[in-house]
């Protein structure tokens, strides 16, 4: 991206990506910021980072490598903002912006209002308010006009398997399987309870690099499936989903080893007044489980 970039380009926006310690230094060398926004730290990568605490410094990582008066945009409500805080100081970063549901009040819809404009998305996911709400304030900080964010926003499309809805057999489908991790698994969880389908089922993969000895987290997806209790049938896929499998509680389960033997069973599910949510992490392959649902059906 960066060597596509030319002279009639204004404003480039990259993601820095990591999975280990010092990933996010070396691309902060290419990248040289302006600004620099940290949206959340949350369980992810943790089989390779440890902690909490070490994902909030890979993060902050990016702030290593900044032009003069550079400026840092960090939500204020995730994991440990003292650590973006003083890495940011430390790095000379002084002008440090916050964005916070906090000072929001958000409909069922996932609609608000900001500054007396009213922000509404097709996403889905109240924890997509986060990713919204970081957008604003970028925008606002270049003076880009939020009357015309909010009317960008209501024709928003989401990208293939990331959160994209599409319909089969009358049978509503989420596909979010390009990636995944605890928080964003919960928040899917979350509007798949709220929806109004007569059955509800979810598709869930394995989280990668996330469990680690002493973790639980695919047990803990289990119980928060348990708590909502209106998820109707589960399909787990993978090794640490057989955690999610053996605690859920729901009307029917089915576990799976492999991606490509899950679409024979779950085929017939696939009806109308049935809303299906497909997540997993990339390298579990569900974009072939959507490919042959789009394929077959």
């Amino acid at each position: 991206m960066i060597f596509r970039l030319t002279k009639s380009h204004q404003i480039a926006v990259i993601e820095a990506g990591m999975n280990q310690k010092n990933e996010i230094k070396r691309e902060s060398i290419s990248i040289v910021s302006d600004f620099v926004l940290i949206n959340n730290i949350e369980p992810q990568h943790l089989a390779y980072l440890g902690s909490l605490e070490n994902i909030a410094y890979a993060k902050s990582e990016l702030f290593s490598n900044v032009n003069k008066n550079a400026t840092a945009l960090i939500n204020k409500d995730t994991n440990f903002v003292h650590i973006l805080e003083s890495e940011a100081k430390r790095n000379g970063i002084e002008n440090i912006l916050y964005f916070s549901k906090s000072n929001i009040s958000i409909s069922p819809d996932n609609s608000f209002i900001y500054k007396n404009i009213l922000f509404r998305s097709p996403l889905i996911g109240e924890f997509n308010v986060y990713n919204i709400l970081a957008a604003i304030k970028v925008a606002e900080f270049y003076n880009v006009p939020l009357d015309e964010c909010a009317k960008i926003l209501t024709t928003f499309k989401s990208l293939n398997n990331r959160m994209e809805v599409f319909y089969k057999n009358d049978a509503k489908i989420i596909s979010d399987c390009y990636n995944s991790n605890y928080k964003g698994l919960i928040g899917m969880l979350d509007s798949l309870s709220a929806d109004e389908a007569d059955t509800k089922i979810a598709v869930i993969g394995d989280i990668l690099e996330l469990e680690m000895e002493g973790t639980h987290y695919h047990k803990n997806v289990a119980e928060y499936i348990n708590k909502l209790g209106n998820i109707d049938i589960v399909f787990t896929c993978g090794k640490h989903s057989k955690d999610i499998y053996k605690n859920i509680e729901v009307k029917e389960k089915h576990h799976f080893e492999k991606s490509a033997e899950i679409f024979n069973t779950l085929k017939s599910y696939i009806k109308s007044d049935t809303t299906l949510l497909i997540k997993a992490s990339l390298g579990v392959n569900f974009i072939s489980l959507i490919n042959e649902i789009n394929r077959s059906m």
